[in-house]
């Protein structure tokens, strides 16, 4: 089992990575191994979470008396510092914003995580601790595989979204 870094932004738009990986492969006489330097393909569905597993059946080791193992693939989340943090399917954004735009209103741009930018009104008074929830621009909720799919395949493509919580300080 290793351990695949990826930020918040890969986990929302989906991403395609290549991992370097070496294993022992089994030689003609049935008796002595070679290590191989291959890659493995990884297709990172937008939607999946931190701690998602991708197995590739029979990828490990071969030897005499032992079968390959499979190799399994852990996404873990690496903080990117773009102000989002994950709570389910929903993100959740830390805003601050002056004073005066808190007492008199504004339009507050918030970049999001596949390169756009939303225009965000605020026509309350803003409080710190105040949420403002946009709704359906959360993360992408991954459809369940059609099948017994192949291994490291692609799941399947993103259905409903959970909603964009801004919250102020």
């Amino acid at each position: 089992m290793r351990d695949i870094s990826v930020t918040l932004g890969q986990l929302y738009r989906g991403d395609s990575l290549t991992v370097p990986h070496l294993r022992k492969k089994l030689n003609a006489d049935g008796v002595t191994t070679t290590t191989l330097a291959e890659e493995l393909r990884l297709q990172i569905q937008p939607g999946w979470a931190s701690g998602y597993k991708v197995v590739f059946a029979k990828a490990g080791d071969e030897g005499p008396a032992t079968v390959p193992a499979d190799v399994v693939l852990t996404l873990k989340e690496s903080s990117a510092g773009d102000g989002y943090r994950r709570a389910g399917h929903d993100l959740v954004y830390t805003a601050r914003i002056t004073l005066a735009d808190a007492l008199c209103g504004s339009i507050l741009p918030v970049h999001t995580l596949d390169g756009r930018t939303l225009s965000v009104g605020l026509t309350e008074v803003i409080r710190p601790g105040y949420v403002k929830v946009v709704p359906g621009e959360g993360m992408p909720v991954p459809q369940p595989p059609a099948g017994s799919g192949k291994s490291g395949a692609a799941v399947g493509a993103a259905g409903p979204t959970g909603d964009l919580r801004i919250e102020f300080e």
